[in-house]
């Protein structure tokens, strides 16, 4: 049985995966992660939304740590990231 990623997570891996093979990319997104990603995936990420890039290295790891506020999720991975709807 295969596992289906979540939207956010296919995204992730979807990057990650251009981050590795394009060395231009990898330079695009180190610079510019928000408009690397918009061009990327052709999608719109609000204004107020902004991303940090973290390089790990052999010495430095790095976790993410999730907000204690899931209200804003990706919702449609080929459109815009939209706040997730509360019940």
């Amino acid at each position: 049985m295969s596992e289906e990623l979540n939207p956010r997570t296919a995204l992730e891996a979807r990057l990650a995966a251009q981050v590795r093979s394009d060395p231009d990319f990898r330079r695009e997104f180190i610079n510019d992660p928000k408009g690397a990603t918009e061009r990327a995936l052709g999608i719109q990420i609000p204004d107020e939304v902004v991303i940090h890039v973290h390089e790990e290295t052999p010495t430095s790891l790095h976790f993410v740590m999730p907000g204690s506020d899931p209200s804003f999720a990706v919702q449609n991975c080929s459109g815009t990231l939209l706040p997730a709807s509360r019940p």
